[in-house]
């Protein structure tokens, strides 16, 4: 994912990812909301995000929070209804899993796609 470390002139995006290659599983939550006069759904998302933690701390005071294996299934189970047991689970991979460099301030443009975005600048 990439972060914006705030500077004097500006931001300068980081591309953070795991050291070992491996995927990142972000915390996520959803609802929906039907129109009773017109029957539309309307869906909203949002990644969870804590304190940040290792060298995420150094850019931005928050990152999104990425689930560790053993949480998948649970954070994903339907049937869980109580708050304070997804509140339990909001904890992060090991931060020392996380790498980062400065890129291009290409990202910030979804008119702009491709490998490149992701090189050190």
């Amino acid at each position: 994912f990439y972060e914006w470390e705030p500077k004097e002139q500006g931001r300068t995006p980081h591309w953070i990812f795991r050291a070992d290659g491996h995927p990142m599983t972000f915390a996520g939550i959803w609802g929906a909301w039907k129109d009773p006069e017109t029957g539309e759904w309307t869906r909203r998302f949002a990644i969870v995000t804590t304190k940040a933690e290792g060298i995420i701390s150094e850019i931005h005071d928050r990152m999104p929070v990425a689930l560790p294996e053993d949480l998948w299934e649970p954070w994903l189970d339907r049937d869980l209804t109580d708050p304070e047991a997804l509140v339990g689970m909001v904890r992060t991979i090991d931060p020392d899993l996380f790498m980062e460099y400065a890129v291009s301030p290409r990202v910030n443009s979804v008119k702009n796609n491709g490998p490149d975005l992701v090189e050190p600048a």
